[in-house]
């Protein structure tokens, strides 16, 4: 058991990494698509149909599929100017409260976003354009992507408590 346990935080980088290369894909996707639709719209007079809804659905997986990695690397935009004057001991329990915050606040976005990607799939939710493309896998990427950056909120609390014992800045 203790093996497995430790594993999880392993498991969950390399979940987290192949998660943001799949991201990198597909915006390289996104871009030909569109970039080839554009160029056949004004070379051919022919765009490439359901371009913009397909682009729509890929963006969705890209954005919710790369939120965790890049809060394990610390590379979401954060405002510092007044907190960076606080004395190290608030810091590190401002760290640790915001990261709880934040860890509820994605619990419960998976949770709602969830039961509306349920809801969608129930219906088989599609989008209304040139060409009708189910939207609702992409409602479940986002729940998907909630719950990764809550676990990855977790995981930093702890990471902020042990800095917090050593006296290190959090």
């Amino acid at each position: 058991m203790a093996k497995i346990l430790f594993k999880v935080p392993q498991i969950f980088e390399i979940i987290n990494k192949l998660l943001c290369h799949i991201s990198g894909v597909l915006l390289l996707v996104i871009v030909a698509l569109l970039g080839s639709s554009i160029f056949g719209r004004f070379l051919f007079n022919k765009p490439i149909l359901g371009a913009i809804e397909i682009s729509e659905v890929l963006f969705v997986f890209a954005l919710f599929f790369a939120l965790a990695y890049t809060q394990s690397r610390g590379r979401h935009i954060r405002v510092t100017f007044i907190f960076r004057h606080f004395p190290l001991k608030l810091r590190s329990i401002m760290h640790i409260l915001v990261h709880a915050l934040s860890a509820i606040f994605f619990s419960l976005l998976a949770w709602q976003t969830g039961l509306g990607a349920w809801k969608s799939l129930m219906i088989s939710e599609a989008s209304m354009g040139a060409v009708t493309f189910p939207i609702y896998p992409a409602k479940f990427a986002i729940p998907f992507g909630c719950t990764l950056i809550a676990f990855q909120f977790v995981r930093d609390i702890f990471t902020d408590l042990e800095k917090k014992e050593s006296g290190k800045e959090g």
